[in-house]
C-alpha cells in the first residue's frame, strides 16, 4: 500500500486508461452513464457516511471505488468524444445536399492542392433555404491554382455528394490511415476545383486560436526578412515556432537519422529550455516573500505565450500542460510530487481528448519523461566529477541515455530505426538548441523594432545564422559518419511489450539487487527469443504472391523464404515511390535479399506459379500465348486493348485480376463483361492489394 501512498494520482491514470482502451476496443461494452452516476453516489456516500459505520472502516474500499469510478469515466470519455455519436453529426442526416464548412487550419502546400482541416458547422436539406445546426470534421483539398484567398474561419458552401469517405489503400502491413483520422474524429476527405465552392463571406474562427495563428504567421515573415539560407529559414521555423511546412524530404531523413528529429517539433525540450532560461532570468525574485509563487506563475503564463505564438500544436500544448503541472508539483515541495504532477497532466489531456492516448508523441513525451526521472539519477551516480563543466556534460550524456532507453522500444517499433550516435548528436544539439532558441528571440524582438534593428539587426542576425549552420553542418557530419544509423529494425506489438518488461524489470533488478528479479529478467528474455525465433522460420517457410494496389502503376512481389522478387512499371522505378508500398509489409516477414525488375525490360515474365496456382499477366504489349492454355488466374495491367470475349476465346482462367494502373473505364468495362460471364474478378481499387500465400 505504500506504493499507492506515494504515488495517489496513479490510482486515478491507469484505471484511467485501461478504461478508455476497454471502450475502444470493445465499443459494444461501453456501460450506460447511469452506471457512473450510481457509482459516483456510491463513493459520495463512503466519504460522508454516518460514523456508526467508520468503525467498520476497511481502507482499500475507498481506493477500490475509486479507481473503479474512473475506470467508468475512461470508459465514457470515448463515446462523449466521439463526434459521430451526436445526433448532429453530419454523418446522421441523410438528406443534407450542401455543408456550411468553417476552415479550421492554415492550408498546407501539396504537391497537388492546398490542405486544411475543415468544420462543419451547418447544412441545407434538399429544397430548403434554412440551414439547420451540424458538426464534425473533414478534409479539404483545394485544386491548386495559382492564388487561394482562403484564410482559417473562413466558411464556404460545398455540395455533400463531393465527400468520399477516406479509405486505405489496402496493401499488407500499410500505415492504417482511416484509424489515424478516426481518432482526430475525421471519417470523410473533399476535392474541390475552384468551381465546387463558394464562399459565404461570413467568418466564425476562435478568437484565440486565429490571434495565436496570426502572431507565428507574423514571426514567420520576420523570419523571412532575415535572408538565412534556405536549410537554415527551414529550422529556424521549426525549432523557434514549431512551423515544419519548410522541411524538405532530404533535411528530415537527415535530423531523423542522427536522432535530432524531436528538436524540429516544438515539445518538451523547447518548453523546458524555456523554462530554464526564465528560471534563471526571475531567481532575484526568490528573495522576496513568495517569491517561488510569483516566479511560478510568470513562468507558467510566459510557456502557455509561447505555446500560442508557436500556433497551439497538440505536441507544444501536451508539453506545456505537462510542465505547468511540474511546476505546480514543484511548489508543493514533496518527494514525490513530480510523478505525481505528471500524471496530474496525463489525466488532464486524457480527460480532455482521450485519443491521445494513441498518438506516437503522447506516448514517446510521457516515456521519455518518465524515464529520465526513474533512471537518470541513478545512472548519473555511476561517476563523480569534481569539475562543473564534466559533471555537466555527464549529466547531459545521463538525461541523452535514460531518455533514449525509455523511447527506443516504441521508437523501433514505429520508426524501425536507432541513431546508434545519439549521445553525440544530444551533445551537440541540445546546447545548440539552447542557443537558437535564445538567439532567435532575440533576433525577432530586434527586428520587430525599427530602432534596435538598425543598431544590433545586423549583428544579431549573422549569430543567429551562425548556430543555425553550425547546427545543419553537425546533424549532416553525424549522419554521414559510418553506422549513424541502424535501419530496417522490426519489432512487433508483443516485442515492444516485452522489451519495455525487461527493461523495467532489469533495471529493479540492478536497484533491488535481488536475484527473484533478476530470474524474472531472465524468463521475459527467453520469451522475448523463443517468439521472434518462432516468428522467423514461419516466415521462412512461406511463399507469397502479392499484387500491390498503386494508383496508376503495378507492382508484384514474389517471395520465398527471406528473399524477393519485385516487379514494376518504369515508371514507379524512376520516381522512386516503390518503397512506401513495400516497406512495412517486408519488414514484416523479414525480407533481407530483394532483386527489383521493371516489367519493361523483360519480355517472357508475365507468367508465374505460385505453388498450384497459376498467373497470366496480360499488359498493353498483348503477348498472348499461341497455344489455348488454362490459368487460375488472368492478371490484366497497364489497359491492354482486348475484350473479355476475345480473351476466352484464345484461353481459359478462372479469376480475373486489375490493379490500379488500368483506367476506370476499361475496368468497368471488364467488370461488365465478365459478370455477363460469370467469370469472378478481383479489383484492387476495392479490395486493395491481391495476396496468395502459400506454407511448405
Amino acid at each position: 500500500m505504500k506504493f499507492w501512498n506515494d504515488y495517489p494520482l496513479l490510482r486515478i491514470l491507469l484505471p484511467l486508461i485501461i478504461g478508455i482502451l476497454w471502450s475502444y476496443y470493445y465499443p459494444n461494452t461501453i456501460l450506460p452513464i447511469w452506471i457512473l452516476f450510481v457509482v459516483i453516489g456510491i463513493f459520495i456516500f463512503w466519504a460522508y457516511r454516518p460514523s456508526e459505520l467508520r468503525k467498520f472502516s476497511i481502507q482499500f474500499i475507498g481506493g477500490i471505488i475509486i479507481s473503479f469510478l474512473f475506470l467508468l469515466t475512461g470508459n465514457q470519455l470515448i463515446k462523449v468524444n466521439t463526434e459521430s455519436f451526436n445526433q448532429h453529426h453530419y454523418t446522421n442526416h441523410d438528406s443534407i445536399s450542401h455543408l456550411i464548412v468553417r476552415v479550421n487550419s492554415p492550408l498546407t502546400e501539396k504537391r497537388k492542392s492546398f490542405k486544411a482541416t475543415g468544420l462543419v458547422v451547418g447544412g441545407f436539406k434538399n429544397n430548403d433555404t434554412i440551414a439547420i445546426k451540424l458538426q464534425g470534421k473533414i478534409l479539404i483539398y483545394f485544386e491548386k491554382v495559382n492564388f487561394i484567398d482562403m484564410k482559417y474561419g473562413d466558411e464556404i458552401l460545398i455540395n455533400s455528394e463531393k465527400l468520399n469517405e477516406i479509405q486505405n489503400m489496402g496493401n499488407p502491413n500499410e500505415f492504417d490511415f482511416v484509424t489515424y483520422l478516426k481518432r482526430q474524429n475525421i471519417h470523410h476527405h473533399v476535392f474541390l476545383q475552384k468551381t465546387d465552392w463558394l464562399t459565404t463571406h461570413h467568418k466564425s474562427p476562435n478568437l484565440i486560436k486565429k490571434w495565436s495563428l496570426q502572431t507565428r504567421d507574423h514571426l514567420l515573415n520576420i523570419l523571412k526578412q532575415l535572408k538565412l539560407g534556405e536549410d537554415e529559414f527551414a529550422v529556424a521555423s521549426a525549432l523557434l515556432l514549431g512551423y515544419d511546412e519548410y522541411l524538405d524530404p532530404d533535411l528530415r531523413q537527415e535530423y531523423a537519422g542522427s536522432g535530432a528529429m524531436h528538436i524540429l517539433c516544438v515539445s518538451g525540450l523547447h518548453v523546458g529550455i524555456i523554462f530554464m532560461i526564465f528560471n534563471v532570468i526571475f531567481a532575484p525574485i526568490r528573495r522576496i516573500k513568495h517569491g517561488n509563487y510569483v516566479i511560478s506563475i510568470l513562468i507558467i503564463l510566459i510557456i502557455w505565450l509561447y505555446a500560442l505564438i508557436t500556433g497551439l500544436s497538440p505536441s507544444v500544448f501536451r508539453s506545456t500542460t505537462m510542465f505547468s503541472f511540474i511546476i505546480i508539483g514543484g511548489l508543493l515541495n514533496r518527494k514525490t510530487s513530480t510523478y505525481n504532477s505528471l500524471a496530474a497532466s496525463a489525466v488532464v489531456l486524457l480527460v480532455t481528448d482521450p485519443f491521445l492516448i494513441f498518438q506516437i508523441g503522447f506516448q514517446l513525451s510521457y516515456l521519455a519523461v518518465l524515464a529520465i526521472l526513474f533512471i537518470q539519477p541513478p545512472l548519473s551516480k555511476l561517476v563523480y566529477f569534481k569539475n562543473g563543466f564534466l559533471t555537466k556534460v555527464k549529466d547531459l550524456i545521463s538525461v541523452s541515455i535514460a531518455a533514449q532507453i525509455g523511447t527506443f522500444p516504441l521508437a523501433i517499433y514505429y520508426f524501425h530505426q536507432f541513431p546508434n550516435y545519439f549521445i553525440l548528436t544530444n551533445l551537440v544539439v541540445i546546447p545548440l538548441s539552447f542557443a537558437i532558441l535564445v538567439s532567435g528571440f532575440a533576433t525577432i524582438f530586434i527586428h520587430a523594432l525599427p530602432l534596435l534593428k538598425t543598431v544590433l539587426g545586423f549583428i544579431s542576425q549573422k549569430i543567429l545564422y551562425g548556430l543555425l549552420f553550425l547546427l545543419n553542418t553537425s546533424i549532416g557530419f553525424i549522419n554521414q559518419i559510418p553506422y549513424a544509423v541502424s535501419r530496417n529494425l522490426y519489432f512487433t506489438f508483443w516485442d515492444t511489450i516485452l522489451v519495455y518488461s525487461l527493461i523495467v524489470f532489469l533495471i529493479l533488478s540492478i536497484l533491488y539487487k535481488k536475484a527473484s528479479i533478476l530470474i524474472v529478467v531472465l524468463i521475459i528474455s527467453i520469451i522475448l527469443m523463443i517468439s521472434n525465433a518462432y516468428l522467423r522460420m514461419d516466415d521462412y517457410k512461406k511463399e507469397y504472391f502479392i499484387i500491390y494496389h498503386v494508383p496508376k502503376a503495378s507492382l508484384v512481389e514474389w517471395s520465398t523464404s527471406n528473399t524477393s522478387q519485385v516487379f514494376m512499371d518504369t515508371s514507379l522505378w524512376n520516381n522512386q515511390n516503390y518503397n512506401r508500398y513495400l516497406y512495412e509489409c517486408q519488414l514484416n516477414r523479414r525480407i533481407n535479399e530483394i532483386e527489383y525488375i521493371t516489367f519493361d525490360s523483360t519480355n517472357t515474365m508475365n507468367y508465374f506459379s505460385v505453388s498450384n496456382n497459376s498467373i497470366f499477366i496480360l499488359d498493353h504489349r498483348l503477348q498472348i500465348p499461341e497455344e489455348a492454355l488454362h490459368f487460375n488466374y488472368l492478371f490484366l495491367k497497364s489497359n491492354p486493348k482486348i475484350s473479355i470475349y476475345q480473351l476466352i476465346k484464345k484461353m481459359t482462367f478462372d479469376t480475373i485480376i486489375m490493379d490500379g494502373s488500368n483506367k476506370y473505364w476499361n475496368t468497368n468495362k471488364w467488370k461488365t463483361e465478365s459478370d455477363s460471364l460469370r467469370i469472378p474478378y478481383f479489383d484492387t481499387k476495392e479490395k486493395g492489394a491481391f495476396v496468395l500465400e502459400n506454407s511448405f
